[in-house]
């Protein structure tokens, strides 16, 4: 559901980034894949195919691969120079992970923004000449990079200064938030837990950062990014042990979390949860147009800033070329103006992205998609609200539908399907749950013709 309008800047922008990048790594042999450095229309959902084991998918997905960054082999016991205790009963576990009371990046660069958003916000308070801004307009402004600076500032001491009890007894799973004397308890039990993995939380110089994730019906609780690697894994070996043991029944694939490296289907795996035929034997999924918040958000807020900073600019513009201006007539009115103009450029193009981001979220609220399979073709409509367009394709071009990851939001990965056809691929179900998704590819790939099986490895 791309804009036609943005295809050629985007479409620009894609090829020269990929004409930088490493061979991506194929999905299914690892191998690396020759990515094309002229794209179609279809942007970052064209279609790979990996010329070693035939396996393809879309352009997005091979390259969301940072979530599978190899980490050195684990070890089976703590570094020495940890500072993490365990303890151990026939009743209970418990680990302290003490602070680690040390400076961390995040803590540097919030310091240094306080400290240079501070002499702006001197220089405001300090300023008692006439201005044609209104004070408390220039006030907003400047807090709100205060704010950031702040936020910044106390996330570094939070990384610093935070430590964590976590204890097993009774029955429950207690993990605990110890900072500057406050503390925050969550409580769930045992029988509810589903995972415990070492995961991406963000990346830092892009390379990942990764931390520990406990999965569980009563909720999810995510630590230790600030620990050591030896550290996470130990702790991850130690707490799956004692959280999901090897006595319980084992979990089928259908239910199982997916490993890092497996994010495709094959038509064999049962799913979680069957997804029904329509009466008439159709298989029918639909994408509805929805809001994306952070468009909105960053949109808005560029905006706000942009427009400022724009207005701003065009005040200062006027006043040196007005003809009762106190600037000296000549070559010097000139070369301000000059600059001024140059000045404006740059809030100019913030306003028309955050104009275009807007817009963008607007249309995208509108665009709906209906992917329709059937026993003999596989179509695709979209609408929005003023036009409407369908495609086919015959069933023998079906290849495999899949289920990938595209992207993380507030630390939690994102998924979609993609029904990979031998030229194209038709993406579906952007954010839906990653069960209902698995649950429709295994249905999707019921329909795949005994003539055309799918590719090696998948």
């Amino acid at each position: 559901m791309n804009p036609p309008w943005w295809h050629r800047p985007v479409r620009f922008i894609l090829e020269r980034k990929l004409c930088n990048l490493p061979a991506p790594l194929c999905r299914s042999c690892s191998n690396p894949i020759p990515v094309p450095t002229t794209l179609t229309d279809d942007l970052w959902d064209a279609l790979v195919l990996c010329p070693h084991c035939g396996a393809g998918c879309s352009l997005l997905a091979l390259g969301n691969r940072s979530d599978e960054t190899a980490l050195p082999p684990p070890t089976t016991a703590l570094p020495p120079d940890s500072t993490i205790s365990a303890d151990s009963s026939p009743a209970s576990n418990h680990w302290n992970i003490p602070a680690r009371k040390r400076i961390n990046f995040i803590l540097v660069f919030g310091t240094i923004w306080l400290l240079f958003t501070s002499i702006f916000l001197w220089a405001f308070l300090a300023d008692k000449s006439d201005s044609n801004t209104p004070g408390w307009v220039l006030g907003i402004f400047i807090s709100v990079f205060v704010a950031i600076g702040l936020g910044m500032f106390f996330a570094g001491l939070r990384m610093a200064f935070i430590s964590y009890d976590l204890t097993i007894a009774n029955g429950h799973f207690t993990y605990s938030q110890h900072l500057f004397g406050g503390s925050k308890h969550i409580t769930v039990s045992l029988n509810s837990i589903q995972s415990v993995e070492l995961t991406e939380f963000y990346q830092q110089n892009y390379r990942p950062v990764h931390g520990i994730e406990i999965r569980s019906s009563e909720g999810k609780i995510r630590f230790g990014s600030q620990l050591s690697v030896p550290e996470k894994q130990v702790l991850t070996a130690q707490l799956k042990a004692a959280l999901l043991p090897q006595t319980l029944p084992p979990i089928t694939p259908a239910t199982a979390p997916a490993s890092p490296s497996t994010h495709q289907l094959s038509p064999s795996t049962p799913p979680a949860f069957a997804i029904p035929l329509a009466p008439d034997g159709v298989l029918r999924i639909e994408s509805q147009g929805r809001w994306h918040p952070a468009l909105i958000i960053a949109g808005l807020f560029i905006l706000a800033v942009t427009s400022f900073m724009l207005s701003q600019g065009l005040r200062m513009l006027f006043n040196t070329v007005a003809p009762d201006s106190p600037s000296p007539p000549g070559a010097f009115r000139f070369l301000s103006s000059a600059f001024m103009i140059f000045w404006c450029a740059g809030p100019l193009l913030g306003v028309l992205i955050s104009s275009t981001l807007l817009f963008l979220a607007w249309k995208l609220r509108f665009s709906h998609q209906l992917i329709e399979i059937s026993r003999s073709s596989i179509t695709r409509t979209k609408s929005s609200r003023s036009s409407s367009s369908s495609e086919s394709w015959d069933l023998r071009e079906l290849r495999q539908t899949i289920v990938v990851p595209i992207s993380a939001s507030n630390n939690s990965p994102s998924y979609r399907g993609e029904i990979i056809l031998n030229s194209s691929v038709l993406p579906f179900g952007w954010n839906r749950p990653k069960p209902e998704l698995d649950a429709f590819a295994a249905a999707a790939n019921q329909f795949i013709p005994p003539t055309h099986s799918p590719p090696h490895g998948e």
